[in-house]
């Protein structure tokens, strides 16, 4: 009977422990599954970042997807909120709602950076005012 080769068994665990990290959170807000699509025309105003996944009753709006973005390596959480803001914009998105982020290990790094919410289209715009809401513009 062969022995395996040390090397290969090396390969294998190095494998086993790193490739989970690289699977995708899918621990959405939207706990239906419910995700409504809709286009809206894109545009480059700055997106709304909230933390909060249930707005104000004066608030209308729309769900637009949910995105779900990540960084292949290392880096800050500003990048993944950029990331977020830029995909928002071009599904035609005026905020993203539930914004949730985090860090975990992918194939390139130990800590990068991840983030996902609820884009949404605010219908009754002229009446709202998102900067009295805890969030940030990107």
């Amino acid at each position: 009977m062969t022995s395996i080769p040390k090397i290969f068994i090396l390969i294998l665990v190095s494998l086993c422990c790193t490739l989970p990290g690289c699977s995708k959170n899918k621990d959405s807000l939207d706990k239906d599954n419910h995700r409504e699509t809709k286009q809206f025309q894109k545009h480059t105003n700055k997106v709304y970042l909230l933390t909060q996944a249930n707005l104000p009753p004066e608030i209308q709006y729309q769900i637009v997807d949910n995105l779900d973005v990540s960084k292949k390596t290392y880096g800050s959480s500003d990048h993944v909120k950029r990331e977020l803001a830029d995909e928002a914009r071009n599904k035609g998105a005026d905020a993203i709602i539930g914004l949730k982020i985090w860090f975990s290990p992918s194939l390139f790094g130990w800590a990068t950076p991840h983030a996902s919410g609820i884009a949404i289209k605010i219908i009754n715009s002229a009446n709202v005012d998102l900067r009295s809401l805890d969030g940030e513009l990107f």
